[in-house]
């Protein structure tokens, strides 16, 4: 697979300044170059990715993003840190969202499923209950089974 099908996601620590860095996800390469880099995910991928952005006076921007990497020519969002961008399936902005969508995030861990293997479905509607400020109905290891089984018949 050539490099420009690949999806680019920045990786960045400045202290005190900016934080950017992948929750979950296995990029296929990775270039870092000091305190900042990238990841690059083929097309298909799941990825979670935290931008923290803050100033003299604290935090100014603080996001978690799920997202799903597009094949070419298939249809994508812009996202910031995300070149050329991707499907976006889960977004959560400020302080309360994102504490929320981590702790959904620690129950998918505690489970042992990796979480770039969750249905993408899944996080949509878990996006939708963080977007009202309701937390996500609780993950279910079943539910995820039937998903996957349901992808492998419709592959």
């Amino acid at each position: 697979m050539s490099d420009r099908h690949l999806t680019a996601v920045r990786l960045l620590h400045r202290r005190d300044q900016a934080d950017a860095w992948l929750r979950f996800g296995e990029p296929v390469a990775e270039r870092l170059r000091g305190r900042s880099g990238i990841a690059c995910f083929p097309p298909g991928r799941l990825f979670g990715y935290v931008d923290w952005r803050a100033n003299d006076y604290g935090t100014i921007r603080w996001t978690f993003t799920v997202a799903r990497t597009a094949a070419p020519g298939g249809a994508i969002e812009t996202i910031p840190g995300v070149r050329p961008g991707a499907e976006l399936l889960l977004r959560a902005s400020g302080k309360a969202a994102v504490k929320r969508a981590f702790a959904y995030l620690d129950t998918i861990d505690a489970t042992g499923i990796d979480p770039a293997l969750v249905d993408p479905d899944h996080w949509r509607a878990a996006a939708n209950r963080i977007a009202a400020r309701e937390d996500p109905r609780p993950f279910d290891p079943l539910t995820h089974a039937a998903a996957m089984a349901r992808r492998t018949f419709s592959t």
